[in-house]
């Protein structure tokens, strides 16, 4: 019986960083054996947690922002109930980073909004009408 064993190819520089810590090495790798998926690069952050070890999905997206920060990765949620797609290089990096910089803008102007509700102890919010036939 004849086991399979699967490489995949990382620059040296990756692994040598001092910039990036064992976790971000090991999303980076974990990446980029899907890079070559028909689908292109569609992870769950539940699969990433379980193949890290990493406990929390805050922690998991910290380490997944740095490495967007960084330049090595792209990451576009397409709507909320979807996974995310990861780009490793991208020629349209720009385009996808605005995307995913005004999906979070919007995000955050909803839980703003659900914070406001909750702190004035507001049940209910119901939107009033500007028609003149509604305010006579």
């Amino acid at each position: 019986m004849t086991t399979t064993i699967k490489f995949e190819k990382i620059t040296k520089d990756i692994l040598d960083s001092f910039v990036l810590n064992s976790h971000e090495k090991i999303i980076y790798v974990i990446l980029k054996s899907f890079e070559k998926a028909p689908r292109g690069i569609r992870v769950s952050l539940q699969y990433l947690q379980d193949r890290t070890g990493i406990k929390s999905k805050m922690t998991l997206i910290k380490h997944l922002d740095r490495l967007q920060s960084l330049g090595l990765i792209v990451r576009h949620k397409p709507s909320s109930n979807e996974t995310s797609v990861y780009y490793l290089s991208s020629s349209n990096r720009q385009s996808l980073l605005t995307k995913q910089r005004n999906y979070r803008a919007s995000l955050k102007k909803g839980m703003k909004l659900r914070w406001n509700v909750k702190k004035n102890n507001v049940d209910n919010v119901i939107a009033l009408s500007t028609n003149k036939s509604s305010i006579e």
